[in-house]
């Protein structure tokens, strides 16, 4: 097994019949105890050593071990044996200090590996038959499967916060915060505000100004070959509908300007535009989410002009036909994919509501003040 983790062949290595068939032909039951060992001198299963010399990932090499029912070996031990299977060092030094092999007990002569499995290895005591070490292996592989059971995997979030001791009341604290800040900004929109005859004198052009200065902002493409654009994108947003830009536009349908989107659950007004470069900054404040064209140049003189900045600051939406595969560029943008189908009405249907439950989230956790809940 050194000789192949030095030369790069472990992969060649095959599980066939519960044995190891190595690439020069020798083969070897997989139980077999080895000369390394761990613990209070327990011989480590060839299939253990096997393992850790394969599988690298950490998260694989445990998933391994647990489908095979053998116990994992902690990283330093880990370390340790592949320092010695890579010929970075001599010897392997055990958990318990011992040594535990050495380049002499570890490569042994091929004509002794290939009369039969090498029997456990107990340092200067000498070799043990293999019909004991598998008994006190198989005792000890039941024992070793219950303490692994109680074990947890530190390698995720949630057993991390888990930890006995740790305080996250200050993640308390925050959110009290921002639950605040919301809670007066949604008493300022609450106010009565203007006659839409007074907007409309103040606003003065809507082609050259946002409708609402206090709505959330929707961008959209301004070019013919997006799949939504001013002319379909209140019906897909707020009746869940489509029908191409193409097709509203062969009707006769006048390209709307600026345009409002309203939701009942919750409720809520939105702004949709597709001409963002007439933005103020304050104004950039209130985009939430951008409709992706697939290309750089959408962005041009925008307050974020990279999709790196963009995204990093909106909700990023790129919509396609599920039949089409997503552009290459866009696959390596921070967006959302949604797909719309040619003929089945109900998953256009399915789509807006998916992009909806996007944005709520978003705004929950990125733009609070925007919240509706």
């Amino acid at each position: 097994l050194r000789e192949c983790v030095k030369s790069k062949q472990v992969d060649q290595v095959k599980e066939e019949d519960g044995h190891l068939i190595f690439p020069a032909g020798a083969r070897f039951r997989r139980d077999m105890a080895t000369a390394f060992t761990v613990g209070k001198k327990k011989n480590m299963s060839l299939l253990l050593l096997f393992y850790t010399a394969k599988f690298q990932k950490r998260i694989t090499y445990i998933k391994k071990c647990k489908e095979a029912k053998i116990v994992f070996l902690p990283q330093p031990e880990v370390d340790q044996v592949m320092n010695y299977l890579q010929g970075v060092t001599d010897s392997y030094t055990g958990s318990d200090g011992a040594a535990s092999t050495s380049a002499a007990a570890g490569g042994g002569s091929t004509a002794q590996h290939e009369a039969g499995p090498i029997p456990g290895h107990r340092g200067e005591a000498g070799q043990v038959s293999a019909e004991k070490d598998d008994s006190r292996d198989a005792a000890a592989l039941k024992k070793d499967v219950k303490r692994q059971f109680r074990e947890i995997a530190m390698h995720d979030r949630n057993s991390l916060l888990s930890i006995p001791g740790n305080d996250f009341s200050f993640a308390l604290k925050y959110y009290k915060d921002a639950r605040a800040k919301v809670e007066a900004a949604s008493r300022r929109h609450s106010r009565e505000r203007p006659t839409p005859a007074i907007m409309a004198k103040v606003l003065g052009d809507e082609s050259t100004r946002v409708r609402d200065d206090r709505a959330p902002i929707i961008v959209v493409p301004n070019a013919g070959t997006a799949l939504i654009t001013l002319y379909n994108a209140k019906e897909f947003l707020q009746d869940g509908q489509f029908q191409s830009s193409q097709a509203k536009r062969q009707s006769g349908a006048a390209k709307p300007q600026n345009m409002s989107v309203s939701r009942k659950q919750p409720q809520a007004t939105y702004t949709v535009i597709d001409n963002p470069t007439k933005l103020s900054s304050k104004d950039w404040e209130r985009v939430v989410a951008v409709f992706a064209l697939g290309k750089d140049w959408q962005f041009k003189n925008w307050q974020w002009p990279t999709p790196v900045e963009l995204f990093a600051h909106v909700l990023g939406i790129f919509i396609k036909w599920e039949d089409e595969a997503a552009p290459t560029t866009v696959t390596k943008w921070n967006v959302k994919i949604l797909n719309l189908s040619r003929n089945r009405a109900h998953k256009n249907h399915t789509a807006s509501m998916s992009f909806w439950q996007m944005l709520d989230e978003f705004i929950k956790v990125n733009r609070p003040e925007f919240s509706r809940d």
